[in-house]
């Protein structure tokens, strides 16, 4: 294999591995990355003959793949599964968007690192009186959990205690989602109302 398909072959197993996020300061990524957008053609090519699209976002420095749909090209095979989220996790997601809208409109900086506890207190500002605390933070921890394994926050080497949201969210929760996200609020407001405050004999805090 010549030095050429090499790369190119790094390049492709690289996202197939998943969601790639350019890391500034790896030179090996940054090396990659420029292959990639000098080959964008032949990367884009060689997925589509496995019914895979490519996104790239050169501003927010992430590229993923989505499977094709069948009226896009016809029947293949699908590498990606299609997975309805739980309420709880989606709501959270949006959560986080826009937490990183605000970050970028107030700082500038690229990486926006949360306290895990205050993304908690904003889903629980959501919340009607008599909620049960307890149960809400652990069932929060494990969602929590859901969307790092998704790869949309990542922890803080030697900090428990926050979090970085990744910028690749902006590909799955669109400006318009974040945009409804009063009646998003008054919505979940209901649900967990129902869900953590009508127990009877529930302990609150």
């Amino acid at each position: 294999m010549d030095e050429t398909n090499s790369e190119l072959s790094d390049v492709l197993i690289t996202l197939l591995k998943g969601t790639w996020i350019l890391r500034h300061g790896d030179q090996k990524q940054q090396r990659l990355w420029a292959i990639l957008k000098k080959r964008l053609k032949a990367v884009s090519n060689h997925l589509e003959l496995l019914r895979l699209k490519l996104i790239v976002d050169e501003v927010e420095g992430f590229a993923h793949l989505r499977g094709m749909d069948i009226e896009e090209g016809g029947e293949g095979p699908r590498l990606t599964m299609r997975t309805q989220l739980p309420y709880r996790v989606s709501y959270l997601l949006v959560m986080l968007r826009k937490m990183l809208d605000e970050y970028d409109a107030s700082d500038g900086s690229h990486r926006c690192v949360v306290s895990t506890e205050v993304i908690f207190d904003r889903i629980r500002l959501a919340n009607k009186d008599g909620t049960n605390k307890a149960r809400m933070k652990d069932e929060f921890s494990a969602d929590l959990k859901k969307v790092k394994d998704m790869g949309f926050i990542s922890p803080i080497p030697g900090d428990k205690e926050r979090v970085e949201i990744s910028r690749v969210i902006k590909a799955y929760v669109d400006a318009a989602l974040v945009s409804s996200m009063a009646e998003q609020l008054e919505i979940y407001a209901e649900y967990a109302n129902k869900r953590y405050g009508d127990s009877e004999g529930a302990p609150s805090e």
